[in-house]
C-alpha cells in the first residue's frame, strides 16, 4: 500500500467535495475507507518509536490494514469506516494468530462497542478491549467497564494515554502468561 504523509493533501487531490465523503455517498465506500486508513496512518506516524506494518496473506486474498510492534508484541490494526463488520482479513488474522488486544470505538453503525464487548464475552475470547470514545458521559465508561472493557480512552487519543494503556496491556499479558505457565507446572 501507499499512503500520503498528508490527509488534507490527498482529499485535495480527490477534487470531492467533503460532503460527498461525509455524509456516506455509496459510490465512495471503498474510496473513503482509503481517506479512513490514511487519517489512521497519518496518526500513527506521530507516535514516536512506533513502527507501522501491515500485514497480507500468502495468497493476497487478506490483510490487515496495520500491525503495530510495541514492547515485543504484535498488535493488529483493522480501519472500517463503514458498516463493513465482517472483517474477513481480520477474522483470517483471528485464526492464524489469536490477538488479545482490541481498541474499538464506543459509537459504531450495526454494532456498537458494547455490543462488540458481549460477542467477545459470549463467545469466550480471551481478548482484552480497550475502548474509543468522543464521549465523556460516565454512563458510557461505566457501560464499558461493566460489560469488561480493560481500558476507556477519550478522543482525540493523546499519545502519552495511549502509551500508557498499551504498557499496562503489555505488563498485565506478561503477569498473566506467568501465571499460566505456573499453573501448567503444578
Amino acid at each position: 500500500k501507499l499512503f500520503m504523509l498528508d490527509i488534507g493533501l490527498l482529499g485535495a487531490l480527490t477534487d470531492l467535495d467533503a460532503r460527498t465523503l461525509l455524509e456516506g455517498n455509496t459510490v465512495f465506500t471503498e474510496f473513503k475507507g482509503a481517506l479512513t486508513e490514511q487519517y489512521v496512518y497519518q496518526q500513527l506516524r506521530t507516535m514516536n518509536d512506533l513502527p507501522v506494518y501491515y500485514w497480507s496473506a500468502g495468497n493476497a486474498r487478506s490483510e490487515v490494514d496495520f500491525l503495530l510492534q510495541h514492547n515485543g508484541q504484535i498488535i493488529p490494526l483493522e480501519v472500517k469506516a463503514e458498516e463493513n463488520l465482517h472483517a474477513k482479513s481480520l477474522r483470517v488474522f483471528c485464526e492464524k494468530y489469536k490477538p488479545e488486544l482490541v481498541l474499538t470505538d464506543i459509537r459504531m453503525p450495526k454494532m456498537d462497542g458494547i455490543q462488540l464487548l458481549q460477542e467477545i464475552r459470549n463467545n469466550e475470547l480471551e481478548i482484552k478491549v480497550i475502548i474509543l470514545s468522543a464521549y465523556s458521559d460516565f454512563e458510557y465508561a461505566r457501560s464499558a467497564i461493566v460489560n469488561g472493557a480493560s481500558d476507556y480512552l477519550l478522543k482525540p487519543i493523546d499519545d502519552t494515554a495511549l502509551t500508557e494503556c498499551l504498557n499496562k496491556f503489555v505488563t498485565q499479558h506478561k503477569i498473566e502468561r506467568k501465571e499460566a505457565l505456573l499453573s501448567r507446572k503444578d
